[in-house]
């Protein structure tokens, strides 16, 4: 009995740590989302691989740490490690998400107009 209580106790210690995972990804995501403008079709295609890929690594965890088994326990952990994410640190990833994309923004504008400016001066020699 205190294997069986061992697994089923590692596997939601394991879900919890992946539901901060999960929720760590979406933060990211979410901030990758506001820094680039996409068109509408892009964002739904991008929503769509994002959440699948979520989905697979739910169902990886699940036959790796519970041999496959689908137990109330597995989902309360994921549940309940994002919910400790947002509910702690969401706000401190977040802002410092925005501000590292923001500076990665802007460091790729100012190469792309040296670049653009190179390209103009070696083009008017001509």
């Amino acid at each position: 009995m205190t294997e069986m209580m061992e697994q089923q106790s590692t596997a939601f210690a394991v879900c919890v740590l992946c539901g901060v995972i999960i929720g760590f990804l979406i933060s990211c995501f979410y901030a990758l989302k506001k820094a680039i403008k996409m068109h509408d079709v892009w964002i739904g295609i991008f929503d769509l691989t994002f959440w699948l890929a979520l989905c697979a690594m739910v169902i990886l965890v699940m036959f790796y740490y519970n041999s496959g088994e689908i137990r109330l326990y597995i989902f309360l952990g994921f549940f309940s490690g994002a919910g400790v994410y947002f509910a702690t640190i969401n706000w401190v990833v977040s802002r410092l998400l925005d501000y590292i994309l923001y500076g990665i923004k802007m460091g790729l504008r100012k190469v792309i107009l040296k670049a653009k400016m190179l390209v103009d001066i070696i083009c008017s020699r001509r």
